[in-house]
């Protein structure tokens, strides 16, 4: 395991630096992120759905770097084989995917951190915020409510999770939804029913980093009540009672399901999807009764969908789609009295053009043009790596007298001095092929 510093966002490690397969960790602009690296050297063609990553839970970033093309067939799904710190996937030149690219369900249990995905040209960064949406807030209880919803990630940030609901005479709070990290969608909160009297326990509170649901809390009275647990890593369980007791948490969960949304990361020079990306939350489904006397029903909350971020260089279209949406519940049979949890609240999508520097010219791998003047380089430059990743101005030496050369490690094949054009004239008696 090896620990690399000195660059500030996750775009410049995978552009930059010769990172080899396995464990380690990138301190990216100040914050320490572990990860699990897979390089593919050659173009990959998936005609079926690979197993990708460790099968270890929660504690690193996934980083998938294809040094060619990569192409998605119909029915192939990527995703992590468990909850990932979010998926990267680098493709150096063409994504075309035809199948599901996914992290739904996917979202890790862990603090959040704001992970440096891109430095723009007047210096700003794009982000993922450390804590996303905000979940829902609890019902105050003393009659009947349905949960409330998670709040949308905004700004890259992922949708926090669904409050639960309360029903019944004089039921107790239900449990809030938890907030989103750069990691996963929100928890969703329990749910309460009570049938008489004033309940004993508040339905519990979904995680803040994205754990477990909370549980929930039932009073019966001599009918059967259920008050579930919210979605979450794992569910939260559920409070049954057919007596005038109160439990909370005495049953495990039938009806939440698992997961949250995660973090997805794509960067590629051409990206072209004609299928679905997606990064959702996970849902609520009552398809039967957890007894037969089993007649009411309160509803824990839904967990909150993902981060995606698309970041391409050259070309994008999308003819499929994209989607992170929180959690719903859907209620498919019969009860004498139910209510429903929250919504979890949508993450975000963002899509974004990688602005290419202004070269335009390669001769040779040695002579390019910036902003109509030319430029020496100290050393011959990859064809393919200058039309991939272009030259950026920041890594001009605009100091260095002309014709001089300069090198550092930072930028160790593009760090280089200007010429006049009238200068390179009288040096060079060669036509130069045009690039764009």
């Amino acid at each position: 395991m090896a620990y690399f510093a000195g660059q500030t966002t996750l775009y410049d490690y995978i552009n930059k630096v010769n990172i080899p397969n396995g464990d380690h960790t990138l301190n990216v602009n100040g914050v320490d992120i572990d990860i699990e690296m897979f390089n593919f050297e050659e173009d990959i063609i998936y005609n079926e759905s690979p197993i990708l990553g460790s099968n270890v839970s929660d504690s690193k970033m996934l980083i998938l770097n294809y040094k060619g093309s990569l192409t998605i067939n119909t029915g192939v799904i990527i995703t992590p084989q468990v909850r990932k710190k979010g998926m990267t996937i680098a493709v150096r030149y063409n994504l075309i995917n035809h199948g599901k690219i996914s992290m739904t369900a996917r979202g890790a249990i862990s603090e959040g951190q704001d992970i440096y995905l891109y430095k723009n040209r007047d210096g700003t960064f794009e982000y993922i915020p450390a804590v996303g949406g905000s979940g829902g807030v609890a019902t105050s209880g003393g009659g009947n409510s349905h949960g409330n919803s998670g709040k949308v990630g905004i700004r890259r940030g992922t949708g926090g999770g669904g409050s639960g609901s309360n029903w019944g005479t004089n039921s107790r709070p239900s449990g809030r939804g938890g907030s989103g990290t750069s990691y996963s969608g929100g928890s969703g909160g329990g749910g309460v029913y009570n049938t008489s009297g004033a309940g004993s326990y508040n339905g519990g509170s979904g995680s803040d980093t994205g754990g477990s649901g909370g549980n929930g809390t039932a009073k019966g009275s001599g009918t059967g009540a259920y008050g579930t647990g919210g979605v979450g890593n794992e569910p939260g369980k559920s409070g049954w009672s057919t007596t005038s007791t109160s439990y909370i948490g005495n049953v495990n969960n039938s009806y939440a399901q698992i997961g949250t949304g995660g973090l997805l990361i794509v960067y590629a020079k051409n990206i072209l999807n004609n299928g679905k990306i997606e990064s959702n939350g996970s849902d609520t489904i009552v398809n039967s009764r957890y007894s037969s006397s089993h007649t009411r029903f309160s509803g824990g909350g839904n967990s909150g969908g993902g981060s995606i971020n698309l970041f391409y260089k050259k070309n994008y279209e999308s003819n499929g789609e994209i989607i992170a949406y929180g959690g719903t519940t859907s209620v498919n049979i019969k009860f004498d009295w139910a209510a429903i949890g929250g919504d979890g609240g949508a993450g975000s999508i963002t899509v974004q053009n990688i602005l290419r520097s202004e070269n335009v010219v390669l001769h040779e791998g040695k002579y390019k043009m910036y902003k109509g003047k030319w430029i020496t380089v100290s050393e011959k430059i990859d064809q393919i790596d200058f039309e991939t990743n272009g030259v950026l101005s920041e890594e001009l030496n605009r100091t260095a007298a002309a014709k001089s050369i300069a090198m550092t490690d930072k930028a160790p094949a593009i760090l280089f001095a200007a010429l006049k054009l009238c200068e390179l004239k009288k040096i060079l008696n060669m036509r130069v092929d045009s690039y764009s």
